[in-house]
This record gives structure tokens, sequence and C-alpha cells, in this order.
């Protein structure tokens, strides 16, 4: 267990990056996705099918916000799901092909459609949570050509036949993606995972590794993320973090679905970029360094929204997106006049007496242009 790579269930499942996996996947969603709890979660029999080919599964609920449940618009009404087909984590029963016993894999589900709900969010579609799952699907693609330190990621086409009450999870077909293991990453590039990473000093972070990290967030249009403090009891927010050979910790964004390319509802050009810095890492050669090797990798980010299976709207806007950032890159944060305004931010700080203060951080600054 844990020691089967992304990279062998893609061969097991007998697909390429490119291409899309057709599946059918058969349980009692009813029962199986009743428990929101992250404390009490089980898993529950399933059966995941594919080319004739019949895999018995074990399958969980996982993740946060869309696993759980909210009231909506209402303090007073009832808990409902965040999104009635949440993300799954999957563990193979017995042995298949290269794929051991208790392996298993990631998966990221279409959340919800929005055909009862367009006059509220016309700008999904019928099919919203397709288009919205292709939007971060291709995040991902798009990370792992801008960063080494990425996750692997596969397309399916899954038919969800649910076995419980239908008035609760029809039978549908949706897009979803399978998604790398973070042990499996750590295993690839030959790093070490941190599970549950906290306490951790950021000036003891990689240089480069950070300013990346920040600079994709940026270029994506991420603000649902952050790095605090040590002694923050949730230190990191949409960051895995790793450990190298040298000692020193990367941090890895993942979780894109409320970015600026995912997310229609937010302002997507947004053009701040230096919020959260560890001012310690801040290097000006350095960050342009970065910003021009994203520069150059444009015609590739171009190439694969070109060929991707992106609605019309949502590869024209994905076009639109990265032409204003990498504009903005190219007139601005590349120029030999860039000259960088860093301002030690204040951080809220609990007082003896039970106020609160701000006072200068110790690690953190944020970037703007003179």
């Amino acid at each position: 267990m844990g020691k089967i790579t992304f990279l062998l269930f893609m061969i097991a499942f007998h697909v390429n990056a490119s291409e899309v996996i057709q599946l059918k996947l058969k349980g009692d969603f009813t029962k199986s996705w009743e428990n929101r709890d992250k404390k009490t979660r089980t898993y529950h029999p399933a059966v995941l099918s594919f080319e004739q080919k019949l895999v018995e599964v074990k399958m969980k609920i996982r993740g946060n916000h869309r696993a759980g449940l909210s009231r909506g618009g209402s303090s007073d009404g009832p808990l409902l799901p965040n999104c009635d087909y949440p993300p799954l984590k999957f563990k193979f029963i017995n042995d298949f092909i290269f794929l051991k016993k208790g392996s298993g894999v990631k998966f990221v589900s279409h959340c919800n459609d929005f055909e009862n709900n367009l006059d509220q969010m016309p700008e999904y579609g019928i099919l919203g949570g397709n288009n919205y799952l292709l939007r971060e699907f291709y995040t991902y693609k798009i990370q792992n050509i801008l960063m080494d330190l990425s996750y692997y990621s596969s397309l399916a086409m899954i038919d969800f036949i649910n076995t419980g009450d239908q008035s609760t999870h029809q039978d549908v077909n949706r897009y979803g993606f399978f998604l790398e293991r973070s042990k499996d990453l750590g295993r690839r590039l030959e790093l070490r995972y941190i599970d549950d990473a906290k306490n951790i000093n950021p000036d003891n972070f990689s240089q480069t590794d950070f300013l990346k990290a920040k600079i994709f967030n940026w270029l994506i249009g991420n603000s649902d993320e952050g790095i605090g403090n040590p002694s923050n009891d949730h230190q990191f927010h949409n960051y895995k973090i790793y450990k190298n050979k040298n000692n020193k910790f990367l941090p890895l964004p993942y979780d894109f679905n409320q970015t600026r390319i995912a997310d229609l509802f937010l302002n997507p050009y947004l053009i701040f970029w230096g919020h959260g810095y560890v001012c310690s890492l801040i290097d000006k050669k350095l960050i342009q360094a970065i910003f021009k090797d994203f520069y150059e990798k444009k015609e590739d980010i171009l190439k694969l929204i070109n060929r991707s299976l992106l609605s019309y709207d949502d590869a024209s806007f994905f076009r639109k997106f990265f032409k204003v950032k990498f504009d903005y890159i190219n007139e601005k944060l590349l120029s030999k006049d860039l000259e960088l305004k860093i301002e030690r931010r204040n951080d809220l700080v609990l007082q003896p007496d039970g106020s609160h203060a701000e006072v200068p951080s110790k690690y953190f600054c944020s970037i703007s242009i003179k």
C-alpha cells in the first residue's frame, strides 16, 4: 500500500496524458455520501468499470469545503451539501494489473449542475459543473507546463450510476479528473511529503520554489491561498509542503476551483501580485527570472488551450485572461527599470490583556511597483 504511483494507475487504465478515461462508477451514493463529517467518514463499496472490465473499489468522500455542508444564503436554513457529487478517494480491493490491493487514487468530481439556477448563474451554462471542472483541470495542466513541482492529473468521463435513492443522486454522465496523491508526487520527485505541515519557519523555504508558487498563484488569479506564521493553528491554506535533500521546504499550490480562471464570479483581471511574500526570500533578479521563464512558456499554454476540451466561451476567456497577464509581465515586470517597493506588513497579535494589536510582521512583506 502506498508504493504505487499515479503513472502506474494511468498505465493500468490504458491512458496517456492527452486521453479521456471512459469509466462507469456504480454504487449507493445516497448512503456512501450521506456522512460529510471529516472525522467519521468511512469507505463504502463501489465498482469502477471500463473496457468491459469490472474493478472493485472502496470509495470515501475527501476534501474540506466541497465535501462539507452549509446553509447557503440563510443562517437558519437546513444544512445542505456544498457538492452533491463530492471529491472522492478510491482504494482498490484486489490487485488489478500493476495496482496492488490497497493502493489508491484521488478523484475530483464536477460538484453540481446548475440547470436549476440559470437565472442566478447564467455564466456557467446548463452543464455548469462540467465547465467548472474543466477550467480547474486545465489549471493543473498549466501548472505542469510552468512548474516541475506539480500534480499529474488525468481527465475522465464518468457515468455515475446510483444504486441508492435516485431522488438524492440521479444517474449522470459528467467529467471528472484523477489526481496524483501527494506522497506519490514526493516519491516521483525524490522529496519528502510533510503531512499536516505546521510550525515551519517561512525563512526555511526554498527561495526559488517559494517565489514560483506565489507567482503562479498570481498568474492564475488565485487569492484563495495563504502561508501564515509558524504559531498559526492552520499555517498553510491550499498549499502542500515538501522537504528536499537540502532540508529546504517547498510549497505546492493546489485546489484551484476558486481561482479567477475557474470561478467566473471573481474579478478575472486583478493585477496586484505582491501579497504575502516572505521578506527574506524577496530577490528582484530571481523574481524577474521566474516571470521571464513563465513568459517564455506562454505559447505552450496557448497550445494547450487551443487543443483543450474547454467550451468555446471558456477557451476564449482563457486566451484573453492570459494575454492580459502576459502583456503586464512583458511591459512592467520584465522592464530593466523595474523598481520594487517592499513593505513589511502588519500582523494582528493577541496582547496579554486579551486585546489585539497590529505589529510589524516578523516574516511577511508586500511588494508593489514603484
